[in-house]
């Protein structure tokens, strides 16, 4: 094996680059003379041949693009949130009116009459986007009526359930005309 030609027979036999490391050669095969640089005088130059033609960050315009997308995505997203915020402070309220008719019906599982007057100061709440009033029926403790006024400083009156109550027979009612399977 002479020196050209072994480096040749190298070269097919273990591939390009195997052969990255070793100093400049130079060989030519038929009519064609193939040279290579040595990583010596590709780390002086500093080109790298396959950065040569690649180009870095982005131009204002894909920027803007970029922008005017999550722009658009965050416009579709912020109502369906605004619903979903006022949706999980309904059913929170929901389940403070049930828990207040337990209460209620613990009452007058005590007393043989639902509260009247001044015991019904101790069931009055403000919860975080509601407010919860107790109001008796009738004179003797027939009944009661629990009511959910939404807080109009929290974005919770424009919910489409309205005030809600509910009385002690279970009953639900709105202030507006949403079915009580919508709302519950």
């Amino acid at each position: 094996m002479n020196g050209a030609y072994g480096l040749i027979e190298l070269q097919t036999a273990i591939g390009d680059d195997c052969l990255k490391g070793f100093s400049k050669f130079e060989y030519s095969k038929g009519n064609q003379s193939v040279r290579s640089k040595s990583s010596v005088e590709n780390s002086v130059t500093g080109v790298q041949p396959s950065m040569a033609n690649k180009t870095q960050g982005m131009t204002l315009i894909e920027l803007v693009i970029v922008l005017v997308i999550v722009a658009i995505l965050a416009a579709l997203a912020y109502p369906s949130y605004l619903t979903q915020v006022q949706k999980t402070a309904r059913q929170e309220t929901i389940g403070k009116m049930y828990e207040m008719a337990i209460h209620l019906e613990q009452f007058r599982a005590q007393r043989y009459r639902y509260p009247t007057g001044t015991d019904l100061a101790d069931f009055g709440r403000t919860e975080q986007r509601y407010g919860l009033v107790v109001n008796a029926l009738g004179d003797n403790g027939a009944g009661f009526e629990i009511v959910a006024t939404p807080d109009s400083n929290t974005g919770q009156q424009s919910d489409r359930c309205g005030t809600m109550k509910l009385n002690h027979l279970g009953e639900w009612s709105f202030s507006t005309s949403v079915a009580v399977d919508d709302c519950i």
